[in-house]
C-alpha cells in the first residue's frame, strides 16, 4: 500500500504514527488538543503585546487583619504570575501596584516610579518575609500535633503550612510526601491514630490517607453522639436505685418530723408540770393534812367580786368580773388526804357524811 502512496502521503502516515493514531476517534481528539494548545498561544502572545492588560491580585495591607490575604499568599499569586508569563512586565508591575494598600503600598511608593517587580518583591521579603530558620520550621513541623477537638482539616492544615515552609527554606523537598504522611499520623489524637493504624500501613498517599482519616473521624464523631444520647436518655428514665433512694429520703424525712413533734410534746409536758401549784406538807411522809390555799383564795375571791357586782348594779355600766381560770387543774390523790372532821382518809372535810 505504501508503494501507490505520494511522499506527502507517507509523510502524514508517518506523523500518525508517531502521535499513535488508529482510529478516526483518535485524530479527532489529536486535532482538538492541537486546536486548543495553539489557541493558548495566541491569548498569551495577545496579552504580552498589549501592556494594558494587567491581572487581578488580592488586595494586601501589611498590616495584620486588614486585606484579603497575608504575605505568604500574596507572594504565591505573583510568583504564579511570574512563572506562567501571560502578562507584560509592565502590565504584571500595575496589577501589583493595584494590589497594594496600607503600608505595603506606603513601601512601593517609596521606591519611586522605576521601581521594577524585582525591586518591589525584594523590599516586601525584607519586610514580611520568612524569618524562620531551617532548624526551626523543622522543629515545629515534627512537633505538630492536634489539639483537642479540632478538626482534622485545620491540623493538616497547620501542618501542611509547615511543609510548605520547610520548602522554602531548602530544609525538605515537594517530593518527601511520605515525611508528611508519617508525621500526620504521628500528631493526630489517640483515637484517630490507633483507628487509623491500618490504613497508615495500607494508603500510600498523603491526600489519600488523609480522606480516610476524616472518614474516621466522621464515624467517631457519630459513636460519640450515639453514646451521649443513650447517657442522656439513661438519665432521665427512674431506675429501681434511684426508686429506693427516694423512699429513703422519704422515711428519714417523716422520722424527723416525728421526733420533733415528740420533742415538742416533751417540752409541754415539763411546762405543765412546772405551773402545778404546790401543795403544802410532804407528800412522801405518809397521809398528812393539806391546806388548799388556792382554792380557798379563789372562792374568796369569786364571793368578793360578786357582792361587788351587787353594789355597782346601778352605774352606769354593768360590771361583769372575769372568773380566773387556772392554767392546769389540781387534782390531788384523795388517799393521802384526812377528813378534818372525822379524821378518815380519803376525803375532804366539806364531802364528809358525818356532817
Amino acid at each position: 500500500m505504501a508503494e501507490g502512496l505520494t511522499e506527502e502521503q507517507k509523510a502524514l502516515l508517518g506523523a500518525l504514527e508517531k502521535f499513535r493514531v488508529s482510529t478516526p476517534e483518535d485524530l479527532e481528539n489529536l486535532l482538538k488538543n492541537a486546536a486548543a494548545e495553539q489557541k493558548e498561544v495566541v491569548i498569551k502572545e495577545e496579552m504580552v503585546r498589549d501592556p494594558g492588560k494587567y491581572p487581578r491580585i488580592s488586595l494586601f495591607y501589611g498590616e495584620k487583619g486588614k486585606g484579603e490575604v497575608n504575605y505568604r499568599t500574596w507572594r504565591y499569586e505573583v510568583n504564579c504570575l511570574i512563572k506562567e508569563q501571560m502578562y507584560s512586565k509592565d502590565g504584571l508591575l500595575l496589577g501589583i501596584r493595584r494590589s497594594l494598600r496600607g503600608e505595603a503600598a506606603a513601601m512601593a511608593m517609596r521606591l519611586g516610579e522605576c521601581a521594577s517587580v524585582g525591586d518591589i518583591l525584594d523590599t516586601f521579603n525584607a519586610a514580611f518575609g520568612n524569618t524562620e530558620t531551617p532548624e526551626s520550621i523543622l522543629k515545629k513541623f515534627h512537633g505538630c500535633t492536634q489539639d483537642k477537638g479540632e478538626p482534622v482539616v485545620q491540623y493538616a492544615a497547620r501542618l501542611e503550612e509547615y511543609f510548605s515552609m520547610a520548602i522554602e527554606l531548602g530544609a525538605l523537598t515537594r517530593s518527601q510526601s511520605i515525611v508528611l504522611k508519617t508525621v500526620f499520623h504521628e500528631g493526630l489524637h489517640v483515637d484517630l491514630k490507633l483507628a487509623s493504624m491500618y490504613k497508615f500501613e495500607k494508603v500510600s498517599d498523603y491526600n489519600d490517607f488523609k480522606t480516610e482519616v476524616r472518614k474516621l473521624e466522621a464515624d467517631l464523631s457519630t459513636v460519640a453522639a450515639k453514646k451521649t444520647t443513650c447517657a442522656a436518655a439513661a438519665n432521665t428514665q427512674p431506675t429501681e436505685g434511684s426508686e429506693m433512694n427516694e423512699v429513703k429520703t422519704l422515711l428519714h424525712q417523716l422520722q424527723a418530723k416525728i421526733d420533733k413533734i415528740e420533742k415538742q410534746q416533751e417540752e409541754i409536758k415539763v411546762q405543765s408540770a412546772q405551773q402545778q401549784p404546790e401543795m403544802t406538807g410532804n407528800q412522801n411522809s405518809g397521809p398528812q393534812r393539806f391546806t388548799m390555799r388556792g382554792f380557798r383564795g379563789q372562792r374568796h375571791f369569786r364571793g368578793t367580786l360578786n357582792r361587788g357586782a351587787q353594789h355597782q348594779g346601778n352605774g352606769r355600766g354593768t360590771y361583769r368580773p372575769q372568773r380566773p381560770v387556772a392554767t392546769n387543774v389540781f387534782r390531788p390523790n384523795l388517799s393521802t388526804v384526812r377528813c378534818y372532821n372525822c379524821d378518815q382518809m380519803g376525803h375532804f372535810a366539806r364531802d364528809c357524811t358525818l356532817n
